[in-house]
């Protein structure tokens, strides 16, 4: 697509502004979660036939050298980079990083209503998405956990998919009972597992990253079985207790 969205992680408001400006271009961009110490890599990596780059809130801060070079790269290509933010940079930012590219930022109001006012949509609508506290309808809290879900899949399994689906499901207005089944499932797996760290280099816990790059469904099957292989896989402290109970029994049986 010409559009290219990046939006931070974490706080709500990064996946409603999104959302906000996927609705005012109409849905035609892409739309991923970047950390402001990847952003320079994710711009380095901007597809060809890319033609606007809009970057959401995020920090500048991660690696300004390596941003400044990336943004004079696109610019070469010929492509816009628009920073949307209501936070302001910093100083060495608002002189080495940002005459290489576009800046909107309003500290007035927050960064949901700053990308509304640039992409002409009524943020309103949105708002108690982003907001936190508060009594809230179904919908808004089925979408938070969802939120929730999809940075779950990026945290643990480094899937990067669901979380832009989750944001244009939001632009597009589509009711939590609608989801696919695919979206059903990571939300089920994020509720069972979110209070479980799955760590380790076995082939389990391996075949859980490898299966989520591709598929959040193959994920959420794979990382169940790594579990199940987990539980039933004696720890070390039990395998030598046994160890040990052998050794006195036959200790035992040769008094």
């Amino acid at each position: 697509m010409d559009n290219l969205i990046l939006t931070g992680y974490g706080w709500t408001e990064y996946a409603v502004a999104a959302a906000v400006a996927l609705k005012g271009l109409e849905g035609l961009a892409d739309v991923a979660g970047v950390s402001k110490r990847r952003l320079p890599e994710l711009l380095e990596a901007t597809e060809k036939g890319v033609r606007n780059v809009y970057i959401l809130g995020v920090a500048l801060g991660g690696d300004e050298e390596r941003l400044a070079a990336a943004l004079k790269a696109l610019h070469r290509r010929g492509v816009d980079v628009t920073w949307i933010s209501a936070v302001a940079a910093s100083e060495s930012q608002q002189q080495e990083v940002l005459p290489l590219m576009k800046s909107v930022v309003d500290e007035t109001v927050s960064l949901p209503e700053v990308v509304g006012r640039t992409f002409d949509v009524d943020a309103a609508p949105f708002m108690p998405y982003a907001e936190d506290g508060g009594r809230v309808s179904a919908v808004v809290r089925d979408y938070r956990e969802l939120f929730e879900a999809a940075q779950f899949f990026y945290r643990y399994y480094q899937h990067e998919k669901a979380y832009g689906a989750a944001i244009r499901s939001l632009a597009a207005g589509v009711q939590p009972v609608a989801w696919g089944d695919d979206v059903r499932r990571i939300v089920a797996h994020y509720r069972r597992y979110r209070g479980r760290e799955l760590v380790g280099k076995s082939p389990q816990i391996r075949s859980v990253s490898t299966a989520s790059r591709s598929s959040p469904t193959r994920a959420c099957s794979s990382s169940a079985r790594a579990a199940r292989a987990r539980r039933r896989s004696p720890s070390r402290f039990t395998t030598s207790l046994r160890a040990r109970a052998s050794r006195s029994m036959r200790s035992t049986a040769r008094a």
